[in-house]
């Protein structure tokens, strides 16, 4: 089963990370495998809120970019999984200006139009 990362805000006080852990925890009793994860250090007051209760500090997680692989979109040109969506915008993007310099019909797939409504 795929992990799935709970967060709250990019610099996280004590209701985010604490509607983190809580809802992490909800969806794992659903049946999901989740895990609570904060994007930077936390503040004193979470730091105690947390030792208050005996709850341990959610794993930090570095980056949440939206990635190629996170998209749903048919594969009619290679673009490494990894790469950015903009990386991948650019790509495609220069794919399509050159079939529409060929004079050649080609259909755009999601990604392209999902990356050029994101990107511009």
């Amino acid at each position: 089963m795929e992990k799935i990362y709970v967060f709250g805000h990019r610099n996280p006080d004590t209701d985010s990370v604490c509607s983190a852990i809580s809802l992490s925890y909800l969806k794992n009793k659903l049946g999901l495998n989740t895990v609570p994860v904060i994007l930077s250090d936390i503040n004193n007051e979470t730091k105690f809120a947390l030792e208050y209760f005996n709850v341990n500090k959610p794993m930090f997680l570095n980056d949440v970019k939206l990635k190629i692989k996170d998209l749903e979109y048919r594969k009619k040109y290679f673009i490494n999984e990894y790469e950015s969506v903009y990386s991948g915008y650019q790509k495609i993007s220069r794919l399509v200006n050159k079939a529409t310099k060929r004079k050649r019909r080609y259909t755009i797939s999601k990604a392209y139009q999902s990356t050029n409504d994101f990107c511009s």
